[in-house]
């Protein structure tokens, strides 16, 4: 079990804004232990490489593990290595979610769209967050990342 240094969980970081806030925490001061996770196991991996190619000197902080945050086994998977490697974490980041490129500005949504919509960015980060609040640090603390598309009203 590793401890003395901030742990800190990134869910999907494979890409966008979660790939870099975890570049960024790297070469942060604080010098925490990063959890990269991604739903593609291969995406995750592909992604903990290229930041390794970048910051090699920080190989040691950085750790992968594959999370559907969908997906109730990927995250009761998730959770036992969490805890039987770290024991417990500092902050989580729950950054994974969906968004459809697509022509909805202009039409309804399909009710497809809506059901994967709401399952990963409600139902799916309630679900990881409750799951994961048993490890969570006494001081710790846990970031929402949301955008515009988030709001209820325009």
């Amino acid at each position: 079990m590793i401890k003395n240094q901030k742990v800190i969980i990134v869910t999907g970081a494979n890409k966008g804004i979660g790939f870099a806030l975890v570049d960024q925490l790297l070469t942060h001061p604080l010098n925490p232990k990063v959890i990269l996770t991604a739903r593609n196991q291969i995406y995750g991996e592909n992604a903990k490489k290229k930041l390794i190619e970048k910051h090699p000197s920080q190989k040691e902080k950085l750790y992968f593990h594959q999370l559907d945050i969908t997906d109730r086994k990927s995250i009761e998977n998730f959770s036992k290595w969490l805890e039987e490697n770290f024991g417990t974490f500092d902050i989580l980041v729950n950054n994974a979610g969906v968004a459809y490129q697509s022509d909805l500005a202009y039409k309804a949504p399909t009710e497809e769209i809506v059901r994967v919509t709401m399952g990963t960015n409600f139902y799916g980060t309630v679900e990881v967050t409750e799951y994961l609040l048993p490890l969570l640090a006494k001081d710790g603390k846990i970031i929402m990342v949301s955008s515009d598309n988030g709001e209820l009203h325009h």
